[in-house]
């Protein structure tokens, strides 16, 4: 990248200007890109135009007034050149080369690699797929010997063991031989209850009976 002086960044050339264009008309326009610390003007021989060389006091100022290059004054296109602009395109430029560089040597080291190495990493490739294959066929295989293996139930071919209807026909029948077996000790303890009642009862009746008896 060539270096350049501060100063130097912090001006823009203002060229290909009307012939009526005045050093006023040159402050009103670029004013507005940041605070102007001179406007110089200048002659190319050469060309045989005028231009005015515009000082910014900041970098960032003379970026701004690059952007107005071809805006209109006078019914004019005029031209805004600086060294800010072929700095910013240096770098620009610097970044993409140091970005493909950067490619380049991860494809070299890529490509360093020996053929046995290659071939290495080729077959640990092919074995990672080849397991995960293995292992699928494995559970297809478990699935399907599941489904033809007869029901250890009733020894149908028709379902699996898990899915035998004998299964709810045992459940419904133990939850009903529990229901039952509820009622039946609900009932008993009705009885019991009942009898330990007319039991206390009696005992009462005899007792009262003594009483008058003595009387």
């Amino acid at each position: 990248m060539t270096a350049v002086s501060d100063d130097a960044l912090r001006q823009v050339f203002v060229s290909r200007l009307p012939e009526e264009a005045s050093e006023a008309n040159i402050k009103e326009m670029f004013a507005c890109c940041g605070r102007i610390e001179e406007i110089k003007p200048q002659y190319d021989a050469g060309k045989g135009e005028k231009g005015y060389l515009v000082v910014y006091t900041k970098v960032s100022s003379a970026r701004s007034a690059c952007a107005l290059d071809n805006s209109v004054l006078a019914g004019v296109n005029i031209k805004v050149t600086g060294s800010i602009v072929q700095k910013d395109q240096e770098a620009a430029s610097d970044q993409v080369v140091g970005g493909v560089e950067g490619m380049k040597a991860i494809l070299e080291q890529q490509s360093t690699a020996t053929p046995g190495e290659q071939l290495m990493s080729l077959i640990q490739n092919n074995l990672a797929t080849a397991s995960g294959v293995t292992t699928t066929v494995s559970e297809l295989a478990e699935e399907q010997r599941k489904q033809q293996e007869p029901c250890r139930i009733c020894t149908s071919k028709l379902h699996p063991t898990e899915g035998c209807p004998t299964l709810d026909t045992v459940s419904t029948a133990s939850s009903s031989s529990s229901s039952s077996g509820r009622k039946r000790r609900k009932r008993s303890s009705k009885k019991e209850k009942k009898s330990s009642r007319r039991s206390t009862s009696s005992r009462k009746e005899k007792k009262s009976s003594r009483r008058r008896s003595r009387r």
